[in-house]
C-alpha cells in the first residue's frame, strides 16, 4: 500500500498595511517549495545554510520538526522545515523576501526545476530564479500577470 503524506498548513490571513501605505500581497507567512523536488530535504544542509546566512541563528531541532529562529536588524522571524523540501516562515513582508532569496540559494544554480514562493493562503505565487535578490522577488511578486 503506498504511503500517503499530508502537511497541515494554517492558512489564516492577517493583512496589515505596509510602511509605504499599500497593502502587501505577502501577509505574515509564506511558503517556498519546489514541485520538481530541487530543494534539499536534509536537516543538516538546511542548518548549515542557515548558519552561513545568519551566524546567530537559533536552531531548534526536535525529532519531528526543525525550526530556525533568526534575529537580525529587521526583527525576529522563524523558518520552519515542513518536510519534503517545503519551507515556511512567519516573517513580515521584508523578512519573507529575505527568506525567499535565501531559500532559492538552496537549489542548484543551473537547475531546470522550479522553486516557488507562495503567500500564506496560496493565492499568489512567484517563481524564484537563481540569483534573485529580495528586491527582484518583490518586483516579481507584485508584477501584473500577463494578459
Amino acid at each position: 500500500m503506498p504511503a500517503v503524506w499530508a502537511v497541515k498548513i494554517d492558512l489564516t490571513i492577517d493583512i496589515r498595511p505596509e510602511e509605504e501605505g499599500r497593502l502587501s500581497t505577502m501577509t505574515d507567512g509564506a511558503i517556498v517549495y519546489s514541485p520538481d523536488g530541487v530543494l534539499p530535504t536534509s536537516r543538516d544542509t538546511l542548518m548549515a545554510a542557515a548558519r552561513r546566512q545568519w551566524p546567530n541563528v537559533e536552531v531548534i531541532d526536535l525529532d519531528d520538526e526543525l525550526t530556525l529562529r533568526i534575529t537580525d536588524g529587521g526583527g525576529r522571524f522563524q523558518i520552519f522545515d515542513l518536510g519534503d523540501g517545503m519551507l515556511s516562515t512567519d516573517g513580515n513582508h521584508n523578512q519573507q523576501l529575505e527568506f525567499a532569496a535565501w531559500a532559492r540559494t538552496l537549489a542548484p544554480e543551473a537547475t531546470a526545476g522550479r522553486v516557488v514562493l507562495l503567500n500564506k493562503d496560496a493565492s499568489v505565487a512567484a517563481y524564484l530564479r537563481s540569483g534573485m535578490t529580495p528586491e527582484d522577488i518583490d518586483a516579481a511578486w507584485n508584477a501584473e500577470p500577463p494578459e
